[in-house]
């Protein structure tokens, strides 16, 4: 959990690279980070779900710093460098139990 650039709660991801092959052709390597907003719940209430918004500009992630330091994802394909890469996604992460976000 982090607080993004405009001041909102967000989530900092550090996946594993990835590699997926493509029809035994195509070799793509995934790897970096990623920041999410926090879309709910608002900053003080309780829940057992929390959104989680994924958005890209251009080639890049929306949100690509934090406490000076830059994040993005990263696509590499056969021997090039890798390039920024970006996606928009939604992720919901369901509990049993109810917990309130607390924002700093």
């Amino acid at each position: 959990m982090i607080t993004i650039s405009s001041g909102k709660p967000g989530t900092l991801f550090t996946p594993v690279v990835t590699t997926i092959i493509c029809a035994g052709l195509t070799i793509l390597i995934l790897g970096g980070n990623v920041i999410g907003t926090i879309a709910s719940p608002a900053c003080g209430t309780e829940s057992s779900e929390m959104l989680n918004k994924f958005n890209e500009t251009g080639a890049a992630q929306e949100h690509t710093s934090y406490t000076g330091s830059k994040y993005n994802l990263t696509l590499k394909t056969g021997e090039n460098a890798p390039k920024p890469a970006g996606f928009t996604s939604i992720g919901l992460t369901k509990s049993a139990t109810f917990g309130k976000l607390n924002c700093t």
